[in-house]
């Protein structure tokens, strides 16, 4: 069952069931977080009907910043739980992302589900980064794909990561712009960890390409149907047109801009054009660069 977020996951926390007590065990037994997990929980069963404050520790269990150390040792004051619970410093900014990662795979457990699946979605968008910033991201690639680089916070998580990049990104950025060579002796100069950003390159490298653009115009085909009718009860006058081309793909398209090309296709045939043709150009200086899709695509036609 998809749920919105860990609002809609906490909310299905049933505290008597075996699957949260196995849930509550793991998180007292667990070596990270300084006690902040625990003491957490603990409020979180503590505080019902004070949404507010549940709303908070929610919110915290996401990424947001929205507790204290000394409001939740004040909590754990005003409940009797202080005793129980010893709270610490806030762990470092990247030790406490995985650890809420892992966190988060272990709640949805304790309300049923198998797990959490995590897309990491247009990594392509690396390209726009200076070197450096590049470096970054291909540690954190490294952290999530590598094999030797798991961070110790996800191991045993009940945990699927899935990532999408655009097939033109290695051969563009990889090897032309150098980044094989220039990220490794990047991450030497600036202390990151070159393992791990050598694992995040390997991990773009590894990536399976869809079976075939058959697939991928079969749901873009869908989509286009799904856009129309939304498109139709917005603008009820609005005269659908019979047949829609599927805009080209390139190795930078997006499900956003091909949503964006109908609207403004059929904006521009609303306003000023119902029944004449549209041609709509795409901006050179975007530096679209045609990928094997093309080909592929060429090739069924």
């Amino acid at each position: 069952m998809a749920e919105r977020g860990l609002q809609g996951i906490a909310g299905r926390l049933q505290y008597k069931q075996p699957s949260f007590q196995e849930f509550q065990l793991w998180v007292n037994q667990w070596r990270f977080g300084e006690g902040w997990w625990p003491a957490t929980l603990a409020l979180h069963q503590r505080l019902e009907g004070d949404d507010e404050k549940l709303d908070a520790i929610v919110r915290f269990w996401a990424g947001e910043p929205t507790l204290r150390l000394s409001e939740v040792r004040q909590r754990l004051r005003d409940h009797g739980l202080a005793g129980a619970h010893s709270v610490g410093k806030l762990p470092p900014a990247e030790s406490l992302h995985w650890q809420r990662l892992a966190f988060s795979a272990q709640l949805c457990r304790a309300i049923g589900l198998r797990g959490l699946v995590v897309l990491v979605d247009e990594i392509e968008l690396i390209a726009q980064y200076s070197i450096l910033q590049r470096v970054k991201s291909y540690r954190v690639l490294g952290h999530l794909f590598g094999k030797e680089t798991l961070p110790e916070e996800l191991k045993a998580a009940p945990l699927i990561l899935v990532a999408a990049v655009t097939r033109d990104f290695e051969k563009s950025i990889l090897q032309e712009k150098g980044d094989w060579e220039k990220a490794p002796e990047m991450a030497r100069q600036k202390h990151v960890s070159e393992e791990a950003v050598r694992a995040g390159m390997e991990a773009i490298r590894r990536a399976i390409p869809l079976r075939s653009c058959s697939e991928a115009q079969v749901a873009i085909q869908a989509m286009l149907h799904k856009v129309a009718d939304l498109y139709q009860k917005a603008y009820p006058d609005w005269v659908r047109p019979s047949l829609s081309e599927l805009p080209p793909l390139y190795g930078t398209t997006t499900v956003r801009s091909i949503i964006r090309r109908w609207i403004t296709e059929w904006d521009v045939r609303r306003y000023y054009n119902p029944t004449g043709t549209v041609q709509i150009e795409e901006d050179k200086a975007t530096g679209h660069t045609p990928t094997e899709e093309i080909q592929e695509l060429e090739e069924e036609a």
